[in-house]
């Protein structure tokens, strides 16, 4: 099953290195969006594009 996995450049939570490591283990149809200049809640600060982005991988 595809995937679209998105996070932001300055993601604070968690180690967006290690998490892509992660899921590209476990995840064989990924696709990864890295959204410049957002952070963790990149839906809330940085959405301009990001439904457009969904709509189109669906």
């Amino acid at each position: 099953m595809p995937v679209l996995l998105m996070f932001g450049e300055n993601e604070f939570a968690f180690s967006t290195t290690h998490a892509k490591k992660r899921t590209n283990k476990y995840i064989n149809n990924l696709e990864l969006e890295i959204i410049k200049d957002a952070s963790h809640l990149l839906f809330f600060r940085k959405n301009d594009g990001d439904n457009e982005k969904i709509l189109s991988y669906l």
